[in-house]
């Protein structure tokens, strides 16, 4: 039976930017929502609240980050950050509970421009991510083009834009159909996965110019944004029709 007393929350674990674009990005009192307390940032979601155990907890959040940690990366660019411990909101603030991972060293050295602090932070709206993690609940395809999205690599990449394709209609043809992205820029994606990164060496022609992985990157996320675009129309369609 679930206990109605518990809120439920997963701490996040990665680099300080990151984590900062998930606070800024996931605003309450939208869903999902990251709060801040001290130097911890805490993921809380409201299926977690239907979860009578830690472990339950536990189940739903590695779901959840793989589609969010996809929608981060296609709307700001964000790293991936890591699910590392279950905690229970009590009076006197969050506390962990006994499901609790060390975190990760972090190695990526970035740096950010700082922001003029007397400049007033405008009210908060829903953003793109946390529409999108609602949208995706309606088409398996971009829940899993947002989770190959998130792992961000050619393989992985290539496999997003077959999802994409799939939402589209079917095939290449149905994607270019759509017009959200050159036509030239999808065909050298998927020409420079093919020829270094999908198949054995000298299976394919090797461009003359391959797209690098940050502009592969870039056109994955406008494809993203263009695909939860036409989803979102298309439901403000419905509820006016």
């Amino acid at each position: 039976m679930t206990d109605e007393s518990k809120v439920w929350g997963i701490k996040l674990c990665g680099h300080d930017f990151d984590l900062q674009d998930w606070r800024e990005t996931l605003r309450e009192p939208f869903d999902p929502a990251v709060v801040q307390q001290g130097d911890e940032f805490i993921l809380c979601a409201s299926e977690f609240q239907s979860c009578d155990s830690a472990p339950a907890v536990l189940d739903k959040a590695i779901a959840l980050f793989e589609v969010l940690n996809g929608a981060m990366r296609a709307a700001k660019g964000s790293h991936p950050v890591r699910y590392c411990g279950v905690y229970e909101l009590l009076p006197e603030g969050w506390r962990k509970s006994s499901y609790v991972f060390p975190p990760a060293a972090i190695t990526d050295l970035r740096a950010r421009i700082n922001v003029d602090p007397e400049v007033p932070a405008p009210p908060p709206t829903r953003s793109n991510v946390q529409a999108w993690v609602e949208l995706s609940e309606t088409s398996d395809h971009l829940t899993d083009a947002l989770i190959y999205a998130g792992r961000g690599e050619w393989f992985d990449m290539y496999k997003a834009i077959e999802c994409l394709e799939a939402f589209a209609g079917g095939g290449e043809s149905d994607l270019r159909c759509k017009n959200w992205g050159a036509s030239g820029d999808l065909t050298l994606m998927k020409r420079t996965a093919n020829c270094f990164y999908r198949h054995r060496r000298g299976a394919y022609d090797p461009p003359k110019n391959p797209m690098t992985l940050d502009d592969a990157r870039e056109l994955l996320a406008k494809l993203i944004e263009c695909a939860f675009a036409e989803v979102a129309a298309s439901r403000l369609v419905s509820r006016h029709a």
